[in-house]
């Protein structure tokens, strides 16, 4: 447990790949884990008891701690809960909590650190918690919470930097649905969360009352088909393609466009199965 902790401490600033490794891999007997640069392999045995540890010290909370090195203590607990059980609600609260009780100064390592944190879960290849509601929600909330008044009074004073941000934001955030939908086929609850940063966009867009737009959107619209063409059998993929052409102000050209796209692209590799031609269809009526 103590030396788990201490690498999600240590490793705050990286993106780790996490693999829960069967009881048949020998480790030495020394070592609770493999670790290869940001590779990481966990004995699901030694995992295991790790959770058992970190909910023992995570029982320990109250609705006021005042004690630091308790606070910082049944923090730490997460890391190991949320690994092992990414549905575990309440320490995701806690964890969101923790984070706003952060000073302001303190905040952009904090998100950072999180989001480095969600990224070794959701990112890595594990079955259950790349597909786990509760981390792509606490995602989704980080970073609409982060996205603070300075923020958007910047997005309205200057067009340059809005046009930065927007396509920045969603090149992130679209490349970790991207890579969590390669570990998992179909993966329903990263394309969701990538249908919340969409409409998060759109409504900075409708705060603005028309001083801010989305100029690149057609080049993010682009970039989705892309990874479908790709990954032709996804049917959330080619849902949230749709997702993006159905939009209230999608232009009906670009729409045309892709959709001839993909048509051509299915006669073209003579595409059968059922995924690409219900988006077509779809898309049609």
């Amino acid at each position: 447990y103590e030396d788990l902790i201490s690498l999600f401490e240590q490793s705050g600033d990286l993106v780790l790949e996490i693999e829960v490794l069967p009881s048949s891999i020998p480790i030495p007997d020394d070592q609770n884990f493999i670790q290869d640069g940001t590779s990481l392999g966990i004995p699901k045995r030694v995992l295991a008891q790790a959770f058992l540890r970190a909910r023992e010290v995570f029982a320990k909370r109250t609705k006021n701690i005042e004690d630091d090195d308790m606070v910082r203590e049944v923090f730490h607990a997460t890391y190991i809960i949320l690994l092992f059980d990414p549905e575990y609600l309440t320490a995701a609260n806690y964890r969101k909590e923790h984070y706003l009780s952060q000073p302001a100064t303190l905040l952009p390592k904090a998100h950072i650190r999180e989001l480095n944190f969600l990224n070794s879960i959701l990112l890595s290849p594990l079955h259950r918690q790349s597909k786990s509601p509760t981390l792509w929600h606490h995602r989704l909330w980080l970073m609409t919470f982060s996205f603070h008044p300075p923020t958007f009074d910047s997005l309205i004073e200057d067009v340059g930097y809005a046009e930065w941000w927007f396509q920045g934001i969603f090149d992130e955030e679209i490349d970790a649905v991207f890579r969590s939908g390669e570990r998992h086929a179909n993966n329903y609850y990263a394309w969701g969360y990538a249908r919340g940063v969409v409409r998060f966009m759109d409504s900075v867009v409708k705060r603005s009352e028309g001083g801010v737009g989305w100029p690149r959107r057609s080049d993010a619209t682009g970039k989705v088909l892309m990874w479908c063409k790709a990954h032709p059998s996804d049917t959330s993929g080619w849902s949230f393609l749709l997702f993006l052409l159905l939009q209230e102000k999608a232009d009906v050209k670009m729409t045309a466009s892709m959709l001839g796209k993909v048509l051509k692209f299915a006669e073209d590799v003579k595409w059968e199965k059922e995924a690409l031609w219900h988006f077509l269809r779809t898309a049609v009526a």
